[in-house]
């Protein structure tokens, strides 16, 4: 069952590289996966994901457009929420599910979809060529890309929660086989990025733990380095030293009419002299920047055991492409985009390669009673032959249908000329 397109969630677990994973999704994802794949599934089945917001967007409503969701979810409460869309819940172990899942046979042939995702893939760069970075810093995209290039199968990676550093680091850090990387965005608190990278480092265990964190963030928790340097820990933190907080910065240039207050420097924002704090604290520090991977001093520091600190110069109006554009409503209320609508939009002749599928017509469902607890089959139906495409499993001991349906085979009559294909996030 591994030859289907599929995704993860860097928020909350970890993420492990496989030929047919495209990225991970939501309004942080990259534009490749959420507008081209993810949107243009025929069926989307979530395991032990919430799809929240941070997922879906929060135009909701058009998460999937022409496609079918199964959610399978251990928390009923989640199921019941009323967002997104879900046209099959099931409240059971996800652990269960993709046990019978990889017991199946029969589920047909899919290279042309994998094929389709590894394709998209490699059209659209991570880096988006339309973002800004002024002279004298380095692009925060570029940062992560040779980040992950110097990271090894055994760190564990701490992002933080919110801001530009979490978009770019969900958006462009390669994670590893063996690594594990996690962060706190279902809460999207700012400050969470020091604690929890001091609590991964204790539980590590002299692994290696690298922290990239904004200035603005930083600040919340700063005091926590006395923590660090009392204990030794063997933490690496990357900190984008961006004169404060970045994403308020945006937000009040395009909805306030660039009317600043308290988001810099220079409107009220006080920031340390971070080369004197970490000194305080006997922190070994040292600012970085273009080809920061190949000095010599950087990579001692980088390798060396205990903690360190990088001040990360990221240029204060970087953007940070692609995203969810939102809009303020004729009655003041603001407005997003759906998923398949970020900006900037894609250049025609490659949108023309990557927009493959037009909409398909709506999925039929069927349900029958079956002996063996709560499962659910997805066929795929052509005039010469019909397809198995997925088959999920809940067994009674773990869980039940939530809303009107029974337990029962799901049954998915897709469009005549062609089944695109299915995703699984996970």
């Amino acid at each position: 069952m591994t030859d289907v397109g599929h995704l993860t969630n860097l928020k909350t677990n970890q993420r492990r590289f496989a030929p047919t994973l495209a990225h991970i999704t939501g309004i942080t994802g990259p534009l490749h996966w959420n507008t081209h794949l993810l949107q243009q599934a025929d069926l989307l089945v979530a395991l032990g994901t919430r799809l929240g917001m941070q997922q879906t967007g929060f135009n909701w409503k058009q998460f999937i457009p022409v496609g079918k969701v199964v959610q399978v979810d251990c928390d009923p409460t989640e199921l019941q929420k009323g967002h997104p869309r879900v046209n099959l819940p099931i409240c059971g172990d996800a652990n269960t599910v993709l046990e019978f899942i990889t017991e199946q046979s029969g589920y047909g042939n899919y290279n042309e979809w994998v094929g389709f995702c590894r394709e998209v893939r490699a059209l659209i760069p991570l880096d988006d060529p339309q973002n800004c970075c002024g002279d004298g810093f380095i692009s925060p995209y570029q940062f992560c890309l040779r980040l992950s290039e110097l990271s090894t199968n055994h760190d564990v990676v701490v992002p933080c929660s919110s801001g530009g550093a979490n978009t770019v680091m969900q958006q462009a850090f390669q994670v590893k086989q063996g690594q594990r990387a996690f962060n706190s965005g279902g809460l999207a608190a700012m400050g969470y990025g020091l604690c929890g990278a001091i609590g991964a480092a204790f539980a590590a265990n002299g692994r290696r733990t690298i922290l990239v964190e904004g200035d603005g963030g930083f600040t919340q928790n700063l005091q926590e380095l006395g923590t660090v340097s009392a204990n030794h820990l063997n933490l690496k933190i990357f900190l984008f030293d961006n004169n404060g907080y970045a994403s308020i910065r945006m937000t009040q240039k395009n909805y306030f009419g660039g009317h600043y207050v308290g988001c810099d420097r220079e409107t009220g924002l006080g920031i340390p002299n971070w080369e004197h704090l970490f000194a305080a604290y006997g922190i070994p520090v040292m600012p970085i920047g273009v080809g920061y991977q190949e000095d010599e001093s950087f990579l001692r520091l980088f390798e060396s055991t205990g903690p360190a600190a990088f001040l990360v110069k990221i240029d204060p109006n970087q953007t940070y492409f692609p995203k969810i554009s939102s809009r303020v409503g004729p009655d003041g209320a603001m407005e997003s985009n759906p998923l398949h609508l970020m900006s900037p939009e894609l250049p025609a002749e490659v949108a023309a390669k990557v927009c493959k599928y037009p909409p398909a017509e709506p999925v039929a469902l069927r349900l029958l009673a079956p002996q063996r607890g709560l499962f659910a089959t997805v066929r795929s139906k052509s005039k010469n032959k019909s397809k198995n495409l997925v088959l999920l499993s809940s067994l009674p001991q773990h869980g039940q249908f939530e809303g009107e349906h029974t337990p029962g085979i799901l049954k998915v009559r897709l469009p005549p000329r062609q089944s695109r294909g299915i995703s699984l996030l996970d």
